[in-house]
């Protein structure tokens, strides 16, 4: 029992005491006379006044505090049944008043104006009828006020407006709800930190116009098994000169390296989706972001060296549009975000590919297909490959990664390197010679025309044993 409750029953106590010797002095005090009451106050009757407050307002704060360590039922029937008692004992005094003596009687008929002689008795009963409505609807809503604080608590907490304490006051029962609600708001504060801390922490590797082309809001949005299907660019990276790997590798600056391509990545609205050794897969919502990347990885493969190796990065850049699954997958019980495709045979194409045509950019005719009209990019057309199944696709080199000299040069035997490079196609190899051979004398650097060139050597010597 708290200290306060203990000083109120004491007040209440010795208040009552005190009342029950002076209340004699008080009805002494009162003196009725045909032309009204006055009041003969002594020290006693004074007295009297006093503790008979004291024990009203004592015994109305002992009340309320019994009512609020009740059940909400129990709360309800001792706070309204009591009243319900002396309205009835008020209603049942009024209506036989006239046929009671005494002092407490006659101070009644006294001061409501009540005789044989009028029917003012029922217009007190009226209004005592009337006060105990108001008093019982006041009753009630001071008792179901904490009901209204809860519905407000709980509208909040579905919303997630919910920042402070949540007070809800009332009664034992009320103050365990506040309980559970203050709870459960804390709760969801620590789920909400959470998965804000997972937003930030997968936005770095899964961008959120990744998610939003997937029609997800949040990577928390993904569950596992809820895989979505979606056409994405991918860019495949990967680093061809093995003794600068092995370099990189015993200095640790391949995983520099590496690392310094993946912020590129995120720079143009990407995703590395994996680390392959001396290669990376990288995602895109659209083809224009993969094309800006790969030339941004190219320029950084200029610039990049080493202290024992001065030389450039020996690198090759491809990229495709293919349709990929991501989702949530597990393994080991341990939760990750991956693109779920069928990689093992893509990459094998994609290596080929890269071994096919020495060159450091090419990109397919699906992306040349999905890039804006007013996208500027300078292309040329080197063949045909398999990249994906066994559908065979045209194969473009991007030329913006070169230096203006080399791509006027290429520019210039434009229409002679497409032409011969149908006709190798076309099995017609000898013609397809003749113009390679005229395309590399004039352009000594050109890797995939003098790759061109030798096959088509090969090609008339196997023919000729």
């Amino acid at each position: 029992m708290k200290t306060s409750t203990k000083i109120w029953i004491f007040l209440f106590l010795s208040s009552l005491i005190g009342a029950i010797f002076t209340t004699k002095f008080l009805f002494n005090a009162i003196i009725i006379l045909s032309s009204g009451i006055y009041f003969n106050m002594d020290v006693l009757a004074w007295m009297g006044v006093v503790f008979n407050a004291i024990n009203i307002l004592s015994g109305n704060v002992l009340f309320i505090r019994f009512l609020r360590t009740r059940k909400f039922n129990t709360m309800l029937f001792f706070a309204t049944v009591p009243m319900g008692i002396v309205f009835g004992l008020a209603v049942y005094f009024l209506s036989g008043i006239e046929n009671y003596s005494g002092q407490t009687a006659g101070i009644v008929k006294t001061a409501l104006n009540i005789s044989q002689n009028n029917t003012n008795k029922y217009l007190w009963i009226g209004v005592v009828g009337v006060v105990y409505i108001i008093v019982m609807f006041l009753t009630f809503t001071l008792l179901s006020f904490p009901i209204k604080k809860v519905e407000n608590a709980v509208r909040r907490l579905s919303y997630g407006e919910v920042k402070d304490r949540i007070d809800i006051g009332g009664n034992k029962q009320f103050l365990e709800i506040e309980h559970s609600l203050n709870r459960i708001n804390q709760n969801l504060k620590i789920k909400d930190y959470q998965i804000n801390q997972s937003k930030i922490v997968y936005k770095k590797y899964l961008p959120k116009n990744i998610l939003k082309s997937l029609g997800k809001e949040s990577i928390i949005s993904l569950r596992e098994g809820n895989q979505i299907k979606k056409n994405v660019s991918l860019l495949y990276f990967s680093i061809k000169n093995t003794d600068f790997v092995r370099e990189l590798s015993v200095s640790k600056s391949l995983t520099k390296y590496l690392s310094l391509a993946s912020s590129i990545t995120q720079k143009y609205n990407g995703y590395v989706d994996k680390y392959l050794n001396e290669s990376i897969l990288c995602i895109f919502v659209n083809c224009q972001d993969a094309i800006n990347c790969a030339k941004s990885i190219s320029k950084s493969c200029e610039s990049f060296k080493t202290k024992n190796n001065k030389n450039a990065i020996d690198y090759s850049i491809v990229v495709d549009v293919a349709e990929v699954e991501i989702g949530l997958i597990e393994e080991s019980n341990k939760h990750s975000y991956s693109i779920i495709t069928n990689f093992d045979s893509m990459s094998e194409n994609l290596d080929n590919l890269i071994l096919a045509y020495d060159t450091k950019f090419i990109f397919s005719k699906d992306v040349l297909n999905n890039l804006p009209s007013k996208y500027k990019i300078t292309y040329r057309y080197i063949g045909d490959a398999i990249i994906k199944g066994n559908i065979t696709t045209p194969i473009f080199e991007c030329l913006d990664i070169y230096s203006k000299q080399k791509i006027e040069k290429i520019k210039k035997a434009y229409c002679y390197f497409e032409n011969a490079v149908r006709l190798y196609q076309n099995n017609k190899i000898s013609e397809a010679k003749n113009l390679f051979e005229k395309i590399y004398k004039d352009e000594k650097d050109d890797k995939i025309c003098y790759g061109y060139y030798n096959k088509c050597c090969e090609a008339i010597n196997k023919f000729v044993q």
